[in-house]
Parts: structure tokens; sequence; C-alpha cells
């Protein structure tokens, strides 16, 4: 009975210290990936491409000269983020933006137009929207009558899933 209170407080150091060396362990484990990913921004609603994506290229340039932009055989193009900006609406107006690959939509948002006939959001996938061909993009702002419409996607283009 006599060592008991120093054997609780031995037990007690002991469970003190592996918890301290316990939080200096990392708390997730990371995958190794190999499958290489390319960063890719598309932007609809600023060349001649109607229902598609022009590429920007690195120096943030657009590539008129590619054409509307084609996700190659072979690769997927996850989307991670959606910027859309809509001006010169009527007030009050709900604009929608949809964009989909021959099937039903994969992304659908809508807002409704400010008094200055303005309307934004932004939108960030963790897993990312996932597309195995050319998205098509299909927006109520020109029936609406809207002076412009804008849509951006960031993400990547990459070989496997």
């Amino acid at each position: 009975m006599k060592y008991l209170p120093k054997l609780m407080l031995l037990t007690l150091s002991l469970v003190v210290v592996f918890a301290v060396a316990v939080s200096f362990l990392p708390r997730h484990a990371s995958a190794q990936t190999t499958v290489p990913r390319s960063n890719l921004t598309l932007v609809y609603g600023t060349s001649g491409c109607p229902n598609s994506f022009v590429a920007i290229l690195p120096a943030g340039d657009l590539s008129p000269a590619t054409g509307c932009y084609v996700v190659p055989d072979g690769k997927y193009l996850e989307v991670t983020d959606v910027t859309t900006i809509v001006a010169g609406c009527p007030a009050g107006e709900a604009v929608l933006a949809l964009i989909s690959v021959g099937g039903p939509d994969v992304y659908r948002a809508s807002r409704q137009v400010d008094a200055a006939g303005y309307a934004s959001w932004h939108d960030i996938f963790t897993t990312g929207l996932v597309f195995n061909g050319t998205p098509v993009i299909r927006n109520t702002a020109g029936p609406l009558g809207c002076a412009s419409f804008t849509l951006e996607t960031q993400g990547y283009l990459t070989s496997a899933y």
C-alpha cells in the first residue's frame, strides 16, 4: 500500500509522456499519386465559341489560335472552381448557369440579379467535378437580355481516374 501513490504518479507520468509523443506524429496519411495533372483555366463568354470554353494560356492570354477547347482523348477534366459573372441584366431576375457533358447537368447554379443588374458567384469543389468529355455550357442570361455572361473554371487535366 505504501507504494501505491508512487506507482500512480509513475503511471500518470508515462501517460503524459506518451500523449506528448503522439501529438508530434502526423495526423493524416497522404497518398502518393503518380497521375500527372496539369493546371487548366477555361473561360466561356469571351469569344465566338457558342456553348463551349476557350483555354487561358499561362501568360493570361486567351487561346484563339486553338479555337474552342476540347478535352483531349484519353484525358479527364476535373473542375475544382467555377466563377460566374453576369452584368446588364433586368433587376430581380434569376440567372441560371448549367454545365453538362451530353447528359444530365453536372453543375447547376443560379443567383438573383441585384438592382444594378449584376450577379456573381464562386463555387469551390473539394473533390472536383470530373468530365470525360468536353463540357457544354447553357445559361439563361441571353434570353433575359443580359449584356454579358462569363463563366470561368479552374481545374486539372489528368490522364486517369
